[in-house]
């Protein structure tokens, strides 16, 4: 599922340790926010990063009250017709 051209962007708490176990192909992106462990920044930052590199498949491993926290960037998304 993971490719040189996937991206991963790993929510704090349970979704972070989980993807740490993951075995990322070289040149996949993997990012991620630990300084704070602050939660919902993981939906905008899908966004960003989805702009920024289009041709990445940008792969958000969230949780639910994260993802609740910005659910309305995903409308951002749809607006700006993302497909990444």
């Amino acid at each position: 599922m993971l490719s040189s051209e996937s991206a991963v962007i790993a929510e704090t708490g349970y979704s972070w340790f989980n993807c740490q176990k993951l075995k990322l192909p070289k040149s996949c992106g993997y990012e991620f926010q630990m300084q704070y462990g602050s939660i919902g920044w993981s939906v905008g930052a899908t966004l960003g990063y989805a702009l920024a590199f289009p041709e990445k498949r940008v792969i958000a491993c969230i949780g639910a009250g994260s993802f609740q926290v910005n659910a309305r960037d995903v409308s951002t998304m749809l607006r700006c017709g993302q497909r990444n």
